[in-house]
């Protein structure tokens, strides 16, 4: 299981289904959020939306949540546009 968008909300769903003997990792972006999941014991995947993603960071993960905000600035989502596209790559 993958979550990406792990901050508040993507914590407690991960929080929640590694209590149900899923492997969760949780996507972020910066240090602190990386730091946050490894204290919850929740495995890490370290990425900038903003700045693209690899196909291969998205190996081996059957199921998606979704948690990631969009740039404040602009008229489009780039964040979801740039997961999509890793998606596709696949």
């Amino acid at each position: 299981m993958l979550i990406v968008g792990c901050g508040y909300i993507g914590r407690r769903v991960a929080q929640r289904l590694s209590g149900e003997n899923c492997h969760v990792t949780g996507c972020v972006r910066s240090e602190a959020g990386a730091a946050a999941l490894k204290d919850a014991g929740i495995a890490v995947l370290q990425a900038d939306l903003d700045r693209g993603l690899p196909q291969s960071a998205l190996d081996g993960f059957g199921d998606v949540f979704y948690f990631a905000p969009p740039p404040r600035d602009g008229d489009t989502d780039t964040r979801i546009q740039t997961f999509l596209q890793a998606l596709d790559a696949g």
